[in-house]
């Protein structure tokens, strides 16, 4: 995503530090956790590995999911993406309870009773595209307006958009 976000002259490429996290390419740790309090987030896209509305939002790697409270404790608005194929599953280590999220993005395949839960659970459930691609465009057009309606920094929008054009690439 860095490399990416490079590519436009102008933004500005702030680096958290901290250990890089193979799968996800992610900063984890205490150096990227305590570099992240000194921010604050109007808005957190979270792509999260496992969610249900009892154990909530949950990822199999132990300093991800600490980085990642970090990240949902300066954040004025969680947005948790994930496709269907992450309902209804927990991982080893805890993240957050749905009432920490206030969107979350995801395709269209979920059960009807998980809807259900989720429209009581969450403030928002966007239930986006057919497929995982569809769900990350749903992403970045949310991106977008919230950048066009002046509440999200033009290079916090770059970073999330590469971030999720990457994501997309390995879709490939």
């Amino acid at each position: 995503a860095m490399l990416e976000a490079i590519k436009y002259k102008r933004f500005k490429v702030i680096l958290i530090g901290g250990s890089v996290r193979e799968p996800s390419m992610s900063m984890v740790g205490s150096l990227a956790e305590s570099n992240l309090k000194l921010f604050y987030c109007d808005k957190l896209f979270l792509g999260v590995d496992s969610f249900s509305v009892e154990a909530g939002l949950s990822t199999p790697n132990v300093e991800e999911a600490s980085t990642n409270q970090t990240m949902i404790s300066r954040a004025r608005e969680v947005i948790a993406v994930f496709d269907s194929s992450k309902i209804n599953k927990r991982a080893l280590a805890f993240i957050a309870m749905p009432d920490k999220i206030n969107t979350i993005i995801t395709d269209k395949n979920i059960p009807q009773a998980v809807r259900s839960q989720l429209k009581t659970a969450i403030k928002k459930a966007r239930i986006g595209g057919t497929d995982r691609e569809k769900v990350i465009r749903f992403a970045i057009r949310r991106v977008d307006q919230a950048c066009a309606k002046g509440l999200l920094h033009k290079n916090t929008a770059a970073r999330k958009k590469s971030s999720m054009a990457v994501k997309m690439n390995k879709l490939a």
